[in-house]
Formats: structure tokens, C-alpha cells, sequence
């Protein structure tokens, strides 16, 4: 694999970064829309609003800081399993704008929280979040579009590939549990992908030459 671009290392380095600090913040969703599940839900914002709302805002963030990493990666892809990889990067950017939706949301559910009695925001946050499917499929197919890149990066390999199998794994956590609700299993999965995506960066930017051409020139060979 060639040198990767800086704006694409930055990205696949900041944006887990980016992530791991905005859920260590934000106030995972506990899971269901049920009043007891939400009353706490809303009740832990209302401890720490300006926490909660800095927490949402990252989420927002880390998602668009990641979107050239994975247009990078699933390029690469593309360059040598021109199918997988075009599949992979559109369900993976699909899944950029998932976990954007989340954090957008938690934006809303803290100005609600702040603007309205608890029990006022408990029955309005419960009533619209319960009605957007949407969601759902964004982060399905988000996580379904990381196990596919991985699949597509190990096979062609242009990252080392246990990093590919990293990327796959904490890419597919980090959108299937944007939602929530455990903060730990949040956190964890976002680790997964710094580590498989920094390792993927530090490789692109350490090959010698020599491994370059290698990597170039194997595809070649094999279709000989």
C-alpha cells in the first residue's frame, strides 16, 4: 500500500479518539423506550447537561472525522476487489451517518431535557425515539459495511491483517452500540477500532519501498 494521505491518517487515528472521549461524556440510551429505563436516562443528563451536551456533540464529530478514513480504506478495497469494495465503503459511510444521527439526537434529547420538567421530557424523549426505525437500519447496515471492508482488506491485504480484522470488529461494535447502552461495551468497541485503524495508519507510513512494490506487484501475480 502506498503512503497514506495525512488527511486520511489524522482520520483514522482522531476520529476513534474523537469517539472514545464523546462516550466516556455522553449519556449512553438505556436500550428501551420504557419511563422507568428513560426517566433515568433523563435524569443523568439533567446532572451534567453541559457534559451530555459536549458528550453528543464529539459523537457528531468523531462521525464526520471518520468518514475520510473509511473512503480511504474502502478505496483501497476497491482498488482490488472492486465489488466487495464499493459495497463496503457505501455500508460503512451508511454507518457514519448512524452513529451522526445518535449523537444529532442526543443534541436534541439535551435541549429537551433542559428546556422541560422531567416528566415532560421523559414522555416526549420516550414518544419520538420509539418512532424512529431509521435509526435501526443506519446502524445495521453501518455494522454489516465494516464486516465486509475487513473481509475485503484481509483478503487483498494492504493493511496487516490482523489490523483488517480489528477494523472490522471495532467498526461494527462502534456503530451496532452507538445507541447504547452499556457505557463499558461502548467504550470497548471504540478501543478496538483506534487500535486496528492506528495500526493500519502506522503501516501505510512505514513501509519501505521495497514492501510497496511487493504488495503492488502481488496482485499481478497471482492473476499470472
Amino acid at each position: 500500500m502506498n503512503r497514506i494521505p495525512l488527511t486520511a491518517t489524522v482520520s483514522l487515528v482522531a476520529a476513534p479518539v474523537v469517539l472514545l472521549i464523546a462516550r466516556t461524556l455522553n449519556v449512553p440510551w438505556p436500550g428501551d423506550s420504557g419511563p422507568e429505563k428513560v426517566g433515568k436516562y433523563v435524569q443523568h443528563v439533567a446532572d451534567a447537561p453541559d457534559r451530555s451536551d459536549l458528550g453528543a456533540a464529539l459523537v457528531l464529530l468523531g462521525a464526520l472525522v471518520l468518514l475520510p478514513g473509511v473512503l480511504y480504506l474502502g478505496g483501497v478495497a476497491r482498488s482490488r476487489m472492486p465489488r466487495l469494495g464499493a459495497v463496503a465503503t457505501a455500508l460503512t459511510v451508511t454507518g457514519c451517518v448512524g452513529i451522526a444521527v445518535v449523537g444529532a439526537i442526543s443534541v436534541v434529547d439535551g435541549q429537551i431535557v433542559r428546556h422541560s420538567p422531567p416528566s415532560a421530557a421523559v414522555a416526549v424523549i420516550s414518544q419520538y425515539s420509539s418512532n424512529i426505525p431509521a435509526i435501526d437500519a443506519l446502524v445495521l447496515v453501518g455494522a454489516l459495511g465494516f464486516v465486509l471492508l475487513a473481509i475485503a482488506l484481509f483478503r487483498s491485504r494492504p493493511v496487516p491483517r490482523v489490523s483488517a480484522v480489528l477494523i472490522g470488529l471495532g467498526g461494527a461494535a462502534t456503530v451496532f452500540t452507538s445507541e447504547g447502552p452499556i457505557r463499558a461495551l461502548l467504550l470497548l468497541a471504540v478501543a478496538v477500532l483506534l487500535a486496528g485503524q492506528s495500526w493500519a495508519a502506522v503501516a501505510g507510513n512505514t513501509a519501505t519501498p521495497a514492501e510497496t512494490t511487493e504488495q503492488s506487484a502481488e496482485p499481478a501475480l497471482k492473476a499470472g
